[in-house]
């Protein structure tokens, strides 16, 4: 990981909050990212070290930072990255509007018929087990 980081012009980790995971981007990981490099994280709270984000950004050696989800949420209002100018923060909720709401509550009707007709329904991930 070590070489990518110290190529790469942005980082994105899209990594899930598990044991052995949090805080996978740490601070020697950001002090081994290419000067004015971009982090992005779109994973889970947790994972990046948001402080040695903070702190890389205010050394001047990240360029910037795009942060989909935080280790608290919402962040203490002193939060140093929430006055960043060269940090987005955006909810970790970018695909909710009016036409995603209505689209999620029409196929859980169509689910829900499927099911009263004796079909299965469309979108199955994980198939439920009998008792």
């Amino acid at each position: 990981m070590a070489g990518v980081l110290a190529s790469a012009a942005s980082v994105v980790v899209a990594r899930p909050a598990r044991a052995g995971i949090r805080g996978l981007i740490g601070a020697a990981e950001v002090a081994m990212m290419k000067p004015g490099a971009v982090l992005i994280n779109v994973g889970r709270g947790g994972v990046v070290d948001d402080a040695a984000v903070a702190a890389a950004l205010a050394a001047g050696s990240l360029a910037g930072a795009a942060l989909d989800v935080l280790p608290q949420e919402p962040p203490d209002a002193d939060d140093p990255l929430l006055r960043h100018p060269n940090v987005l923060l955006s909810p970790h909720a970018a695909f909710y509007s009016l036409e995603s709401d209505e689209e999620t509550r029409r196929r859980a009707v169509l689910g829900v018929i499927a099911l009263a007709e004796g079909r299965r329904p469309d979108g199955v991930v994980v198939e439920g087990r009998g008792a």
